[in-house]
């Protein structure tokens, strides 16, 4: 899976959750720029993106998650990408 892929589903997660359809999401957004995108948000795209893509996440990686893109990194890793 591309990287860009992966930006687009993890998008959809993110709008999915916060409801929001149009959300567009950009490698360099940061979470606290992303409206509803709260602790609670957080926990719930960890579930939606391990389940979504088949992953398990570390708590090593996601306390590496400082923007849109290091999520992406971190997926597309896993995926062996």
């Amino acid at each position: 899976m591309q990287e860009n892929d992966i930006l687009i589903a993890f998008t959809k997660l993110v709008a999915d959750e916060t409801e929001n359809p149009s959300l567009s999401l950009g490698v360099t957004d940061k979470p606290h720029e992303v409206e509803d995108w709260d602790s609670i948000l957080n926990i719930q795209l960890i579930v939606a993106a391990e389940k979504h893509f088949g992953i398990k996440f570390q708590t090593s990686d996601i306390a590496t998650f400082r923007t849109v893109g290091d999520w992406v990194n971190c997926i597309k890793g896993k995926l062996g990408n």
